[in-house]
């Protein structure tokens, strides 16, 4: 009571008596030492000077422990007993929350040898109640277990204020990015769902009308380019058959299957898919400009246990196709490049009617 019969009541960890704050004893010691001590004005109770010391101590160890459990780098990361997370609590933790028995090794180890000899367990638990709960957090491991083993960070401290490395926090900043990109394009592919839902059940006709329009323009657009890749192939491979016709020194003519399968390895020596492409496509052309040029002889016969179409170079053509290329007339003597690293082959040649 004060002088003037008001009741005053006595400061935590404090001792009173008539009035007035005693000690501070309340809160115990270890070793001789105080945990709490009066104010300078005599009115409340503080942490010691070397209680503080000690906190200060073991905040730096968690701080670095975290920063080293966040990179992954920390020796005893894979310890259960060492690291390990509180999922089991209703209060969301941010940071790691580490052993008591592994803190206080650390801690021990951090200190010089006179003043590392007291730490242990039980002055961790002694110290607890100088730490601040949202810069220090003790807690148990389980919710079932009421005996406090675990220490770590609280939600106070900020993350900027862990020392990491410059590589981990690259990788860190570099996650974040990842999930901010990967967070967005989920926010906008859930945008444009919700959107095309929305006009897909409330305008059927038009987006039907829409879906059609755009695969007949997407159907244009492929035979466009279809036609426009058998063209360019067919200007590569006429010439390619009338250069290896004019080669056949005797009147036995090229096999036009084999011919075909020739001129396809030359320009596609590993390409299947395009190999095919010639012989569905192209092929079918160049058979139709042979069979329709009178220079070209055409006839049947047997051929490696085959009937097949074989085709040569009249005398008198094939002398006037190998001078027009000796001289560097407008014949086969370019060359132009082909896809898929084949053998170049000559460009389009105009032929005199």
């Amino acid at each position: 009571y004060t002088c003037d019969g008001n009741m005053k009541q006595c400061p935590p960890w404090g001792r009173c008596h008539a009035g007035k704050l005693l000690d501070c004893a309340d809160g115990g010691s270890f070793s001789d030492m105080a945990l709490f001590v009066p104010s300078g004005n005599g009115t409340v109770c503080v942490p010691s000077l070397e209680a503080m010391e000690y906190a200060q101590v073991v905040k730096d160890v968690l701080m670095d422990m975290t920063a080293r459990q966040s990179c992954g780098t920390w020796e005893g990361s894979k310890d259960p007993e060492a690291a390990v997370l509180v999922q089991d609590q209703q209060v969301e933790v941010p940071y790691p929350q580490f052993s008591l028995d592994k803190v206080a090794e650390r801690v021990k180890h951090a200190l010089p040898v006179e003043k590392a000899g007291m730490i242990s367990t039980e002055f961790m638990l002694w110290l607890r109640p100088v730490f601040d709960t949202n810069m220090v957090r003790f807690d148990t491991l389980s919710s079932e277990d009421d005996e406090v083993n675990v220490v770590g960070l609280g939600p106070g401290v900020s993350a900027s204020a862990l020392s990491l490395p410059f590589d981990c926090t690259l990788k860190i900043m570099l996650w974040e990015i990842l999930g901010y990109f990967t967070q967005s394009a989920w926010v906008l592919a859930t945008f444009f769902f919700k959107k095309g839902w929305f006009v897909v059940t409330n305008y059927p006709l038009y987006t039907m009308g829409a879906f059609v329009l755009w695969k007949l323009i997407a159907l244009i657009r492929h035979k466009r380019k279809h036609r426009a890749k058998v063209r360019e192939l067919f200007a590569t491979v006429l010439p390619a058959v009338y250069d290896r016709l004019s080669e056949c020194e005797d009147r036995e003519g090229y096999a036009e299957l084999f011919l075909r399968d020739d001129v396809g390895h030359e320009l596609y020596p590993t390409n299947y898919r395009e190999r095919q492409f010639l012989n569905d496509y192209v092929w079918p052309r160049v058979k139709l400009e042979i069979r329709a040029d009178n220079r070209v002889l055409k006839f049947h016969k047997m051929t490696s246990g085959k009937n097949l179409e074989h085709w040569d170079f009249a005398i008198q053509s094939k002398r006037g196709w190998r001078k027009r290329k000796s001289l560097g007339t407008p014949s086969s003597t370019g060359r132009t490049d082909v896809k898929d690293g084949a053998v170049t082959l000559a460009p389009t040649m105009k032929r005199e009617p």
